[in-house]
């Protein structure tokens, strides 16, 4: 999934936990349901992991498994 790489960030809180958005309108959130999805128009992948932040990896679409990996990188400020 090209269209879901690359960087996100915190967009603040929803639904009590992190969102996540990157340009072009993708964005990683939690959803009443209990879970986090990773919405981008018409295609929505979800994992069903219950963190405080969005899980590494374990994403699916219509009950099979997505090859979309997350990850986190330390930006530091001085």
């Amino acid at each position: 999934m090209p269209e879901c790489n690359g960087t996100y960030t915190f967009s603040g809180l929803e639904k009590g936990k992190s969102k996540w958005t990157k340009i072009g309108n993708i964005s990683i959130n939690w959803t009443h349901g209990g879970w986090w999805e990773l919405d981008w128009g018409d295609c929505v992948h979800e994992a069903r992991i219950k963190t405080p932040v969005p899980p590494l990896e374990g994403y699916y679409r219509d009950g099979e498994k997505c090859d979309i990996r997350v990850s986190y990188e330390k930006i530091y400020s001085e």
